[in-house]
Order: C-alpha cells, then sequence, then structure tokens
C-alpha cells in the first residue's frame, strides 16, 4: 500500500480516539514509518503531538532513542514475517534524557482482506505501577545488565510465549532462566519450591536439547542463542492490565 493508510480526517479522529489510551501507541508501515500515534507516544520521544509523527522513522527522531532505530526495525521485522506478538520489557533513554522501563507488545497490523500491512506498538512506563517495577527489578537488574546499561543505553528483554530456537517445557525455561543468572541447583530448586534431585533432572534435559556435556557449555550456547535476554512469563508477575 503506497501513502498514508488513513487520510488526514481519519488521522485526526483517530488520534483523538487513541489519546484515550492509558499507554503510548503507534502503527508503523512494512518499512517502519509512522503513519498513526497517539500524544503520549509523541510526547515520549519528543513530538508534542500524534499527528506530527505521521511519515517519520525512529531513526528521524531528535531523541536518545532514535540511535536504537535499527533494534526497533529489527522488531517489527520479526513480527511481520511471523505474524506472532512480540512482547517484552524496553529499557531506554528518551527524550527526557531519563531512563525508561516500558512494558510493550507490538502486533501484525493487517488490512482488511487480512493481509500484514505492518505493526502496532504499545508501550506503558512501568513507574506507573510501582509494586509490579519493584517486584520485576530482581528479574532485569543484576550486575552484568547495568554494564550493558552503561555502554549501550539499551535493554530488550523478550516475553513472548515461545522462544523457538530449542524446545524447552516451562519448567525448562524457568530452570535455564536462574542457570543463567549463576543460580546453583538448590537455590533454583528453593525459588521453584521443587526438590534438587528435580532440578538436576531438569538440568540434565536441557543439556540433552542444547546438545551440551556440560553446564558451561550449555550457559555459553543459550547466551550465544538470546536466552539470557528471555524472561519466561510464567516468572513475570501479572499486571491485570492487557494491551486493548
Amino acid at each position: 500500500m503506497s501513502g498514508s493508510y488513513f487520510n488526514n480526517v481519519e488521522s485526526s479522529m483517530l488520534s483523538q480516539v487513541l489519546n484515550q489510551l492509558p499507554y503510548h501507541y503507534g502503527i508503523k508501515d512494512t518499512h517502519s514509518v509512522f503513519h498513526v500515534a497517539n500524544d503520549n507516544l509523541a510526547k515520549l520521544i519528543g513530538y508534542d503531538n500524534g499527528l506530527s509523527m505521521a511519515g517519520i522513522k525512529e531513526c528521524d527522531i531528535d531523541s536518545p532513542a532514535a540511535k536504537h532505530a535499527e533494534e526497533f526495525q529489527r522488531q517489527d521485522q520479526l513480527v511481520i514475517k511471523s505474524g506472532k506478538p512480540l512482547k517484552g520489557i524496553n529499557i531506554s533513554r528518551y527524550d527526557d534524557g531519563l531512563l525508561k522501563i516500558l512494558l510493550g507488545q507490538k502486533q501484525a497490523f493487517r488490512d482488511e482482506e487480512g493481509n500484514i500491512i505492518g505493526v502496532s506498538g504499545s508501550t506503558l512506563d512501568l513507574d506507573a505501577f510501582p509494586m509490579l517495577l519493584n517486584s520485576i527489578k530482581p528479574l532485569i537488574f543484576s550486575e552484568p545488565y547495568f554494564k550493558s546499561l552503561r555502554q549501550d543505553d539499551y535493554l530488550f528483554f523478550s516475553l513472548s510465549e515461545t522462544h523457538d530456537d530449542v524446545n524447552l517445557t516451562k519448567r525448562e525455561t524457568e530452570c535455564l532462566y536462574f542457570m543463567l543468572r549463576g543460580r546453583t541447583s538448590k537455590s533454583i530448586a528453593e525459588i521453584l519450591c521443587k526438590s534438587i534431585r528435580t532440578i538436576e533432572t531438569h538440568t540434565d534435559h536441557i543439556k540433552e536439547k542444547f546438545d551440551c556435556k556440560s553446564k558451561q557449555e550449555l550457559v555459553d550456547k543459550a547466551i550465544s542463542l538470546g536466552y539470557l535476554y528471555y524472561i519466561p512469563p510464567s516468572l513475570f508477575p501479572d499486571l491485570g492490565f492487557s494491551f486493548g
């Protein structure tokens, strides 16, 4: 589809509706060009209102987040090619220069025939949910992440329902998550309320699925496949909220 998805009247009316949402929201085409956005998103990245964002790319935005446009576009393409939603936690600096922790979801945007013609994105600033923010900080903030954040000013933790590189069970993904953070079998057993023997059995199954002989080899391979930045949804606290 060439040109804008919406004419001026439609864009104005849609923006008014989207401005009622309590979170940031925008729609981009397959080339990651914005077609519509609400004022919440616009102000996050330094624009006066959502209408002024039509026709721009994140790489053109005068905001600290612009330097991560390539990663944002990579996420867009994952959604467009798979047709599946991508949920996650974005940690970055935006127009005010402050570090923000955003819970987000991107999903395919389709035309009337069901063809994917872009991606819609929603993000929620977790500062509005201090109890939730405090509960997830232990999941995402440890010394390695702080070091990475100082260097890159951006982190993305996937919360998607599946991580398809290896076919792990729910409990195996939980064990691997804590294993990658240096937890012992005893510590993982206490966290998951299981016996040490059960955790060790899970570990053996994980090593088999990754075709690894040692735990260190498993850790190295899992990190190379991106599992360090994957949070099993079962470990993430219930927000009691969903994007519309």
